[in-house]
């Protein structure tokens, strides 16, 4: 790390040494979920609801995660001292707090002291996500203003995590009080729902400007370290896409946020329908979803410049870089199958996965929605996540180990997906082991990661 990093820490330790430990943390805490649920999943059934208790241990996890991610970019968008302090230390909070609130907070029927105690990760995760945002708008550097397309990414990605998390804490206040004072459920008659229909719409706007946000902050970390000194046409084309992932981001932003205030006038069309190409039908892929879609593509495309594209004399990425760059873009590349390719196939046949308990290919829909979840949207971010670290506190050696201990690990995951998915839907199937030798191997990668960091 560098020198101005030195003084954030925790006693003796630095910021880098407490990283080791969060993620061996939240890698227990993982594996702990298949004490509630082996597979673990959210859903007690195809179509029931969600279960309280999986689903408060499932964010004890992503909350982490988040906190994780900002993390990072304060720090290598060297964002002021004051910001990147604030938030290293609410992120610590949020984890310790997260991880030990979701481990005991299993119902509301007896204690709501659990809830209020977890409550307190979220609330310790929405001042990290705030000062992310406030340190952006108020950066001094430079170099990061100056790349417009970057910055607006970073800045758009940022404000779609924060208003995700006001959502959030929208939908928990309505889950611990109810209508309390009334305001709330006056606010939903007055735009056509009833209270419990409401708290489902801000849930669904929460979860995606959350997802969205976090993919945003990726992709603005990918061209801040590996995007620069492109050659003049591959840079036009990056500069074309950062603006695409920036208007992507902040239309998947606008859509949300309308449909969790507008009501049920206002309600997101379907694409792509028996009624039309747009329709409000129970048919068709969901305009939110494509827009989370032209995110994911803007990712995948400016990853591509960044693996494939050709650069300016001399400026060619190192061995290491190369090899983190393709393995991000391997992992991107998963993540965009599973949400767009096997997502959209079940949305253009909601008839088949979707409907009542009777569907025809119930048991496929509810693999996917354990996948996308699982998979999709928190162990490959997470693995996203963990190669971020990796890369900037292990030296280049250990880096490059790292790296191939992820691609196999994507690999395995991404094949026990395609199995569970498409052929096999059952629990215990071959796609069930595919992924738990995955799970195997990212231990593997922690362990390796803690072992091998240079101040270790």
């Amino acid at each position: 790390m560098n020198d101005r990093d030195n003084n954030i820490g925790i006693g003796k330790y630095s910021w880098s040494y407490i990283i080791k430990w969060l993620f061996i943390v939240l890698l227990i805490y993982g594996l702990g979920s298949i004490l509630l649920a082996n597979p673990f999943s959210m859903f007690n059934s195809y179509t029931g609801p969600v279960s309280y208790s999986k689903v408060m241990y499932f964010h004890g996890l992503t909350v982490g995660l988040a906190g994780l991610l900002a993390l990072f970019v304060s720090q290598v968008l060297n964002l002021s001292n004051l910001i990147k302090k604030i938030i290293f230390y609410f992120t610590v909070a949020t984890i310790i707090l997260g991880t030990t609130g979701g481990a005991i907070n299993r119902s509301m029927t007896n204690t709501k002291v659990t809830l209020w105690y977890q409550v307190l990760s979220f609330f310790a995760l929405d001042v990290v996500l705030i000062t992310l945002l406030v340190g952006l708008i108020t950066t001094k550097n430079k170099r990061l203003k100056n790349e417009k397309g970057l910055y607006y990414i970073a800045i758009s990605g940022s404000a779609a995590t924060v208003i995700g998390g006001l959502f959030g804490d929208l939908s928990g206040f309505i889950l611990d009080f109810g209508n309390w004072p009334g305001i709330c459920g006056w606010y939903a008659n007055k735009i056509g729902y009833s209270l419990a229909e409401w708290k489902k719409v801000i849930t669904t706007s929460h979860y995606d400007n959350m997802f969205v946000g976090l993919l945003s902050l990726m992709i603005a970390v990918f061209i801040w370290q590996y995007g620069q000194c492109l050659a003049k046409k591959a840079n036009k084309t990056l500069i074309f896409f950062e603006y695409w992932t920036f208007i992507s981001t902040v239309l998947t932003i606008v859509m949300y946020v309308v449909q969790g205030i507008g009501g049920t006038k206002l309600v997101l069309p379907n694409l792509f329908t028996a009624k039309g190409i747009v329709a409000q039908t129970n048919s068709g892929v969901s305009s939110g979803d494509m827009a989370k879609g032209l995110v994911i593509i803007g990712g995948l495309v400016i990853l591509s410049i960044i693996v494939f594209g050709e650069r300016q004399a001399g400026k060619n990425l190192d061995k290491t870089a190369k090899l983190t760059t393709s393995t991000f873009l391997l992992i991107w590349s998963f993540i965009a199958v599973i949400l767009m390719g096997f997502g959209f196939f079940q949305q253009f046949h909601r008839t088949w996965f979707r409907s009542l308990i009777n569907a025809p290919h119930a048991a496929y829909g509810f693999a996917f929605r354990n996948v996308h979840l699982n998979i999709a949207i928190l162990l490959m971010p997470y693995l996203i996540v963990f190669l971020f670290f990796s890369s900037l506190i292990l030296k280049n050696r250990f880096s490059h180990k790292i790296c191939l201990f992820a691609r196999g690990i994507a690999v395995l995951w991404f094949i026990g997906s395609c199995i569970y998915v498409l052929f096999v839907p059952s629990p215990f199937g071959p796609g069930y082991w595919f992924i738990a030798a995955g799970v195997v191997m990212l231990i593997l990668s922690v362990v390796y990661f803690f072992i091998n960091d240079k101040e270790h």
